[in-house]
């Protein structure tokens, strides 16, 4: 075999289960809860009947023609105002902090001269708690529906006799004129939800649901003057209680904890407060990291919509992210150890528990099941393990953790490991390979580290001798030791992963391999829209690559452009100093950048996807899978940590930017281990990468990592370039 990581190669990365098995304290953080999870599904409107006019403030599900319409999409919180006929809506809708339910805050303004009679109805569609479940087994679920209706509350009790704990309730802060709880009374036969039969004839059955397909309705008849305006809070909620207290009364469910969490929410002044709190949690949050530069865009990508979503994928994963259907495949153990990277900054100690629910899930060899389920730590036995590169993201995780905390970690025993023969593990694997050795020498353990980085140079030489194609890095080694994706091959020549990788793990920079390996992704993989996986697409299935060429040329994994390892490209090129490159890739797939291709792109505002049609598609640009992990903690760390050039490292935080010619100057903010750096770069022309000169607090410091003081709070550093 030509390249080959052999077993002894490999012994370190099977001992690191042992080393992420730690004897520390646990901590816990209350944060803001952004989802109620397997409540209800995610269907809440609300309709208004004006007249013969019917019509939603959010627009959907009815799509009226309306007169005005906005929608503006906060951290944490969505607003919707629109008009029409005189009648302006504005429907506000967020989870509060440390609050197991969903607001949905509207007020209605008169805005004509006539007095108007409108119904207001509000509607949302309760799930039966398990999604599988819930799409498969009609013959139960249509016979298992059950409703309690208490004044304006509507509780969802359906399976809490006989196997719940937990139950769902919806409710209005006022008297309400009718409910329904079944879907098929409230839209008809043969109806819909855009023109429910009860809307259209502006009236309630007042239906209590029994088996069947459970719902939520209130209706509301208002009068408003000329000028009046009038709000409503409707409440979406969750709710458990114990087994000694389930039932106020026999077939009674207990309703104090909904009772209290209403009791929160009941006049504007209760609403209003917990927006704002929510509000100030997110800018003190993001705060832990800003930047201040020419560059606008850059600038609220950085400091907002990059971190966000960062947040957001960190504490979904594939459990239950925006895109997956949420039937339960668990989270990731690639995933979560990519998403932490570009969440370690914001809560280092829900990092930490992160960590150590990952590395709990590892086996004594040091594989991994792929995927695992949160709550019971088990592996997804479906998927199984085998994934060589696992256990190598669990070391990028650790380290990451270690370099924002500078916590110290405990560690026993040793294990075998996997073979591996992809040039992309590889570079990973030196990479990952001497962060561990840095650990174990931070350990005091110096001969495991000596072996360690043995280990590594042994797979780097592997990689410049039999890794190397001539003018980039191979992609892999099949079992019979034949080249995969190479120039030697017609399809599928030059793979993106091996380039970016090796190189940011500084494999082939003192031999001029890694400028020739970028310069050719650039050359045969680059487009306007990103850069491809690979080229050239396939157009045969290949059976020994299975998935990789059964999807149609331009999509996914066959040369599709992967928003996730576009990334590794941009730190690549921060890594030989090319920073006009680096920004140029970093900015074809940064959502600020591509608002005026939204009608190609066709992805949220702000929002990263995970992956674009490659120029082989037939639509070459449009993103799909939106909000799934990777992507977003790569792309932070790459603008964070390499562009902008403030990374965290053991002993202090480095500075060392590599910046495009459009950025002269930039000032950042970014909390470090308890401390508030503020940190001023000014770029001499021409210069796009190297610090000729630093002082920190007034004072000249050698190199360009801040040395680090255990009782400072407060760091100003300039930077000249």
């Amino acid at each position: 075999m030509k390249f080959n990581i052999d077993s002894p190669v490999f012994t370190f990365m099977g001992t690191f289960a042992d080393y992420v098995l730690l004897n520390c304290i646990f901590l816990i953080s209350c944060i803001p809860i952004i989802t109620i999870g397997p409540a209800v599904t995610a269907l809440v409107s609300v309709t208004m009947k004006d007249g013969e006019s019917i019509w939603n403030p959010a627009w959907q599900p009815v799509k009226a023609d309306l007169d005005s319409y906005e929608c503006h999409h906060g951290l944490g919180y969505s607003r919707f105002v629109s008009s029409k006929d005189g009648l302006n809506a504005d429907l506000t809708a967020f989870v509060p902090l440390h609050e197991t339910c969903e607001i949905n805050y509207l007020k209605l303004r008169n805005d004509s001269d006539k007095e108007k009679s409108i119904s207001l109805t509000s509607y949302v569609e309760f799930c039966f708690w398990n999604a599988v479940d819930d799409a498969t087994n009609f013959q139960r679920n249509l016979s298992i529906g059950e409703v309690e209706i208490d004044g304006s509350t509507i509780y969802h009790k359906t399976e809490y006799r006989e196997r719940r704990n937990h139950y769902a309730f919806y409710t209005v802060n006022t008297p309400i004129n009718g409910f329904d709880t079944s879907r098929d009374e409230f839209l008809g036969a043969y109806g819909s939800i855009e023109h429910p039969k009860a809307v259209v004839e502006g009236t309630s059955y007042n239906t209590v649901a029994s088996g069947g397909a459970v719902i939520g309705s209130h209706r509301i008849d208002l009068t408003l003057a000329p000028g009046e305006e009038k709000t409503y809070i409707f409440l979406l909620g969750y709710a458990e209680n114990d087994d000694e207290h389930k039932w106020e009364a026999l077939d009674v469910i207990n309703k104090t904890p909904a009772k209290a969490t209403i009791k929160k929410f009941v006049t504007d002044e209760q609403v209003l407060a917990a927006l704002a709190s929510l509000k100030e949690y997110w800018n003190t949050l993001l705060a832990r990291y800003s930047v201040s530069c020419e560059d606008e865009k850059l600038s609220r990508m950085v400091n907002i919509w990059n971190q966000y979503q960062c947040m957001v994928t960190f504490n979904m994963s594939r459990s239950a992210s925006y895109f997956e259907s949420g039937t339960g495949r668990g989270m990731g153990f690639r995933d979560s150890c990519q998403d932490l990277l570009g969440f370690v900054h914001l809560i280092p100690e829900r990092a930490r528990t992160r960590i150590l629910d990952i590395a709990a899930t590892q086996m004594e060899d040091g594989s991994a099941y792929h995927q695992y389920q949160p709550l019971t730590k088990r592996g997804n036995l479906d998927i199984g393990s085998g994934f060589n590169d696992d256990p190598l993201w669990l070391i990028a995780a650790v380290a990451a953790y270690l370099k924002e905390t500078g916590e110290p970690f405990q560690t026993t025993g040793p294990s075998e490991g996997p073979v591996a023969e992809s040039i992309f593990i590889a570079g990973m694997f030196v990479k990952y390979g001497r962060e561990y050795a840095k650990i174990l020498e931070l350990l005091g353990k110096d001969e495991k580290a000596k072996k360690a980085l043995a280990a590594v140079d042994k797979v780097y030489d592997a990689i410049l001798t039999d890794g190397w194609d001539g003018e980039w890095f191979l992609r892999a080694y099949d079992a019979f030791g034949d080249k995969v994706e190479s120039n030697e091959n017609e399809e599928g020549k030059i793979f993106i992963e091996p380039q970016g990788f090796c190189v940011l793990a500084g494999v082939g920079v003192k031999e001029g391999h890694a400028r020739k390996a970028l310069d050719s992704v650039k050359e045969h993989l680059d487009t306007k829209y990103g850069i491809m996986l690979q080229q050239p697409a396939y157009r045969t299935y290949h059976l020994n690559l299975g998935e990789i060429s059964s999807y149609p040329p331009g999509y996914k994994e066959n040369a599709g452009i992967f928003c996730h390892n576009n990334p590794w490209v941009s730190i690549a090129e921060t890594v030989i100093g090319r920073g006009n490159r680096a920004f140029e890739i970093y900015q074809k797939t940064c959502p600020a950048y591509l608002e005026d291709i939204s009608e190609i792109h066709r992805t949220e505002p702000y929002v990263y996807s995970q992956m674009i049609a490659g120029a082989d598609a037939p639509k070459h640009g449009e993103a799909k899978n939106s909000w799934l992990t990777g992507t977003a903690a790569w792309t932070f760390v790459n603008v964070s940590q390499y562009i902008l050039g403030i990374k965290p490292d053991y002993n202090g935080l480095v500075i060392d930017p590599c910046l495009p010619d459009r950025i002269n100057e930039l000032t950042i903010t970014r909390v470090y281990r308890g401390a508030m750096y503020h940190i001023h770069v000014t770029k001499t022309d021409g210069t796009e990468k190297g610090v000729t000169k630093m002082t920190v607090n007034g004072q000249a410091v050698d190199g360009n990592c801040v040395p680090f003081g255990k009782d400072a709070t407060e760091y100003q550093v300039e930077i000249i370039m």
